[in-house]
C-alpha cells in the first residue's frame, strides 16, 4: 500500500496513523515544518520520503517504531542532527539521503546502520567522515561532494568506497609504523674546573667544554672537547 502526497503544499498531515498497512509514504516537495508524529504508527513502513520540505528537527521515539524501514529520504530540509533512535533501523535501512541540510558534524546514529548500502550527505558543512563508517561490508556508495572535507579529502571521496578505505588503511599503517627516527643525542654546555695552571689573585682557570651524553646504542664514546681558556 502506497500513499503519495508530494507537491501539494502541505504544512502538516493528519489521520495517517490509521493506515497501519502502509508500506510507502511520499511527502516530498511540500511545506512541512514539523515532523509528522503519526508516522510512528506505521509499523509496516518500508519507504519514507520527506525530502524538500522545511523540517528542522526530528523528535526521538519515531524510528524505533519503524523496524522495517529500508529507504529514507530527508534531503533538502534544514536538519542539523538526527535522532538517536534512528539506530533502531540498523537491521533494515539500506538507503539514506540527508544531502542539502545543515549538518556540521557527522550524525553518529548513521554509524550503527549495519545494513546501509547507499548514503548521500552532499552539500552540508561536514569536515570529516568517520573511519567507522567504512569498516563494515554493506556500504557500497557514499556521495559527499559539496562539503569542506579534510578527512578524507574531497578528491579521495570522489574515488569511491575502495579509495576511501585505502586512505584510512594507509593512515592506520603510518600510525602503527612511524618512520625510524635518528637516536637523540643531548648536549649541554658546562664549565669544568681544570685544576691545572697557576692561580692569580685567588682566581681559578676554567675551560668551557661541550659535554656530550650519547645514548647506549652508540658504540663510540665522544671525548670532551676544550675550546679555549679564559685568563
Amino acid at each position: 500500500m502506497c500513499l503519495d502526497l508530494d507537491r501539494n503544499k502541505l504544512r502538516s498531515i493528519a489521520g495517517i496513523s490509521k493506515l497501519c498497512n502502509l508500506k510507502k509514504l511520499i511527502l516530498s516537495k511540500n511545506e512541512i515544518v514539523d515532523f509528522p508524529d503519526e508516522i510512528q504508527s506505521l509499523v509496516r513502513l518500508e519507504k519514507l520520503e520527506l525530502n524538500q520540505n522545511q523540517i528542522r528537527v526530528i523528535p526521538e521515539g519515531v524510528f524505533c517504531h519503524l523496524p522495517r524501514l529500508k529507504h529514507l529520504r530527508l534531503n533538502n530540509n534544514r536538519l542539523s542532527a538526527l535522532p538517536r533512535d534512528l539506530a533502531a533501523c540498523r537491521g533494515s535501512l539500506q538507503y539514506l539521503n540527508i544531502s542539502n541540510n545543515l549538518f556540521r558534524t557527522f550524525p553518529q546514529p548513521v554509524l550503527q546502520l549495519a545494513c546501509l548500502q547507499e548514503l548521500h550527505v552532499q552539500n552540508n558543512a561536514l569536515r570529516q567522515l568517520p573511519r567507522e563508517l567504512f569498516q563494515g561490508q554493506s556500504l557500497k556508495m557514499v556521495k559527499a561532494s559539496g562539503n569542506p572535507l579534510r578527512e578524507p579529502p574531497s578528491e579521495v571521496c570522489a574515488g569511491g568506497i575502495q579509495q576511501i578505505q585505502n586512505y584510512f588503511n594507509q593512515l592506520q599503517h603510518s600510525a602503527c609504523h612511524p618512520r625510524h627516527q635518528p637516536p637523540h643525542v643531548s648536549a649541554e654546555l658546562v664549565w669544568i674546573h681544570s685544576g691545572v695552571g697557576e692561580q692569580k689573585k685567588g682566581s681559578h682557570h676554567f675551560h668551557p667544554c661541550l659535554l656530550f651524553s650519547p645514548p647506549e646504542e652508540l658504540a663510540l664514546p665522544l671525548p670532551l672537547v676544550a675550546h679555549h681558556s679564559f685568563n
